[in-house]
């Protein structure tokens, strides 16, 4: 009797066990399936975050509200692109320099009046409004071709051209924004026809220093040459003012630019028509008239060297923007010594959406980082690029997305599939996540910021049970001002 007992107590307990330990062990599973979970859902999205904070530009998704299940942003770089006037065809013929708070100053040609423009704006980027926007002459079909600089005092000196009679024009502005009227207007060369692709430098008297495109007949057909105008007085006004031919190899000398080397020598950068290449000048003496000038072509791949703006770097060193035809993009040179004869330059496109690129200026922040005013001509309108370190790099382009089921991190414009490198294990699958762009704007202060909503879902499954975990998480992550 106590034997049957016996065995029907162990059958019991057997029978127990067999119910019991599969959900033991089940719930072991899902401990650890929660376990997986979470802690990849805290790893990626701490990951997405730091990437987030240290973009410079999230293009992907691209307007506010938009949510997209791959996230596409640039890491360093720091480009700020504006378009501070967009009323009407604005934005040809531009030229820029930075007033004393580091504000741009822009001259321009306004298309549809035929009137020269100036824009200076109230801030670094361009970007908070209020700008002064002023047309200081709009007699006849006037400011093509526009270079500024600014004089001692902060007035705006513009050379530009006068369609109408074919002639080299001079303004030189009575206050900081050509507004007050009883500016200087004058012509100090009208031989031929003259005035087309200005620039313009003041030597250390203040006295202008003009590079520009000569041609001898309308059709641009007998002469096109390269000349140097050189003035005797603030306003070009005196008379006997030098001017000479430094270059007349063919078909050169659009689209140049001028700056004074540390002796008040000429650098001119320029678009040489007959090779289609970019070309500079770097004369020997304060007039160019001396001869044994260095003209070099540091950039000859494909269509390119036209629209040019020249500066030099603290070395001495001359870096371009100019267009690259052939691409239809923006063009930046950062030579290597002071003539661009030893190779080894730097080339990069930091603005490459659409048609853009036409007339371009170039000046240096405080920190020698470029600053550049182009024209949009997809968009017709006047832009402004501002970059973040010397040679207008764009950073490295990372890509987050889902593919075979697992997380991944795309670096250095690489595609985002299967074979870009796994932040998630393939015990744990990830469902296609949402970036949505959420954008923010403080009225009362001015400030607009960018921010990225992350939501995530991930589930792992007991190899025991056959049962799985699912969680998700959401946060939003802002981009550092």
């Amino acid at each position: 009797m106590e034997l049957i007992i016996y065995v029907g107590v162990l059958v019991v307990i057997a029978v127990a066990m067999v119910n019991v330990l599969p959900l033991l062990f089940s719930g072991r599973g899902n401990v650890e399936s929660r376990q997986a979970v979470r802690e990849q859902l805290g790893f990626s999205l701490e990951r997405i975050a730091q990437d987030v904070r240290a973009a410079s530009v999230i293009t992907t998704p691209a307007n506010a509200g938009d949510a997209n299940p791959t996230l596409l942003l640039t890491i360093g770089g720091g480009i700020s692109v504006t378009s501070p006037d967009i009323a009407g065809d604005v934005g040809q013929h531009s030229s820029l320099v930075l007033d004393a708070s580091g504000n741009p100053v822009v001259s321009y040609w306004d298309y549809p009046n035929s009137d020269l423009k100036l824009l200076h704006c109230n801030d670094v980027n361009c970007a908070a409004g209020g700008d002064s926007i002023t047309s200081p002459d709009t007699a006849g079909n006037v400011g093509g071709f526009t270079s500024l600089v600014l004089d001692s005092s902060g007035f705006p000196v513009v050379s530009y051209y006068d369609y109408l009679n074919g002639d080299l024009k001079l303004l030189h502005c009575n206050d900081v924004n050509c507004a007050a009227g009883g500016d200087s207007i004058t012509s100090p060369d009208t031989t031929g026809y003259v005035g087309r692709e200005t620039s313009l430098a003041l030597d250390a008297l203040g006295y202008p220093v003009v590079s520009y495109y000569y041609e001898a007949d309308a059709a641009f057909q007998v002469t096109a040459d390269l000349k140097l105008l050189h003035c005797n007085d603030v306003n070009c006004a005196a008379g006997g003012d030098s001017i000479t031919s430094p270059d007349t190899a063919v078909d050169v000398g659009e689209y140049n630019s001028l700056v004074l080397d540390a002796a008040g020598y000429p650098v001119v950068s320029y678009f040489d028509a007959t090779n289609s290449d970019l070309k500079l000048l770097h004369c020997n003496d304060v007039n160019c008239a001396a001869g044994g000038d260095s003209i070099t072509s540091p950039d000859t791949a494909g269509f390119v060297g036209s629209h040019t703006s020249l500066a030099l770097d603290a070395a001495g060193y001359p870096v371009v923007s100019y267009f690259g035809a052939t691409t239809a993009d923006l063009k930046i040179l950062h030579c290597n010594d002071v003539n661009c004869a030893a190779g080894g330059d730097s080339i990069t496109s930091p603005d490459t959406t659409g048609n853009i690129g036409w007339h371009t200026s170039l000046v240096f922040d405080a920190a020698g980082y470029p600053v550049v005013s182009y024209y949009d001509t997809t968009n017709t309108g006047l832009k402004l690029l501002h970059c973040n370190d010397s040679n207008c790099t764009l950073g490295d382009t990372v890509t987050y997305c889902v593919a075979t089921n697992q997380l991944r991190r795309a670096a250095s414009g690489a595609a985002c599939d299967g074979t870009a490198p796994a932040l998630t294990p393939t015990t744990v699958t990830v469902a296609a996540p949402t970036f949505t762009r959420v954008v923010n704007t403080n009225t009362q202060f001015g400030r607009t910021t960018v921010a990225i909503q992350i939501s995530l879902a991930m589930t792992a499954g007991d190899a025991v049970s056959g049962e799985q975990y699912t969680e998700s998480l959401r946060t939003t992550v802002t981009m550092r001002p």
